[in-house]
């Protein structure tokens, strides 16, 4: 806190000592004007504070802007005008929104240092026979790269094909995870998991063991390996089955579920969109 009349000097050494310290990670530096003035003054002393502590340290860390009726970008050359050593930094309106942002640079970095895990795939699984169901239902749709629902029949059946067993639901059976496939024009077939009435989670397929095993410690259900395994035999289907374009159901959280309820099953002659990069 460096005062309501504070000058950019003082900023420069602050922002300085701050990004010279071995404590320190990143940085967010506000601003605001009080009374008639200019904010050129101070980014620019931030700037020199940055490039001082980069010269001294060799290390670039992150710095964060909240200056008042500034966001997006901020550029900021040095003193000569010419643009040369040209620094950009992100603003942000309101140091509520810049903190909100450090917090997921940090839980990136986190996530990049965590192993890349292992693909969820069971040996058990009879993929060929599900193609084959799925290929009779294929010949049947009249019109080309159309959706079209499964009856229950067959859709119990290309389940148990998946190590998945289908059970009527029970009114007692509490808690209950609906769990759903549904296509992204962007990342392709996604899995979304209904936890509870307002908090769900959504992952990219295929998944990994890691995957699961986030998931499971995210929903509280980190002993209930039973679930895991849908949701690890629900990612290998969507591989197995290209034309697979939509699918709902239930999981009872016990630790040994059976898929409950009713089954929604679609699928999309042509193969569901998959995104190219």
């Amino acid at each position: 806190d460096l005062g309501a009349f504070t000058s950019p000097e003082k900023y420069e050494s602050a922002v300085n000592d701050a990004l010279s310290s071995n404590d320190v990670d990143a940085l967010l530096v506000g601003f605001a004007c009080v009374g008639e003035c200019s904010t050129k003054p101070v980014e620019a002393a931030i700037r020199r504070g940055v490039k001082s502590a980069l010269e001294k340290t060799g290390i670039q860390k992150t710095v964060l802007l909240c200056i008042m009726g500034a966001a997006g970008t901020i550029s900021v050359e040095d003193e000569s005008g010419k643009g040369e050593d040209l620094i950009q930094f992100p603003a942000f309106r309101f140091p509520e929104s810049a903190v909100s942002a450090l917090g997921r640079i940090a839980k990136y970095v986190e996530y990049r240092k965590k192993p890349g895990g292992k693909l969820v795939w069971f040996d058990d699984v009879k993929a060929a026979a599900a193609r084959a169901i799925l290929q009779k239902k294929l010949d049947e749709i009249p019109v080309p790269h159309s959706v079209s629902a499964i009856d229950k029949e067959s859709s119990v059946e290309l389940l148990k094909c998946f190590g998945i067993s289908h059970a009527p639901i029970q009114p007692m059976d509490t808690p209950v995870i609906k769990i759903r496939i549904k296509p992204d024009p962007l990342f392709g077939p996604l899995i979304e998991i209904l936890y509870s009435e307002i908090k769900s989670i959504i992952r990219i397929t295929p998944l990994t063991d890691v995957d699961l095993e986030e998931t499971l410690q995210e929903m509280n259900l980190a002993k209930k390996k039973g679930i895991g395994e849908v949701i690890g035999r629900l990612s290998q289907m969507i591989e197995e089955l290209p034309w697979l374009w939509e699918f709902e159901s239930a999981v009872a959280a016990d630790d040994d579920p059976l898929l409950v309820g009713e089954i929604l099953l679609n699928i999309k002659s042509g193969g569901a969109e998959r995104p190219s990069y």
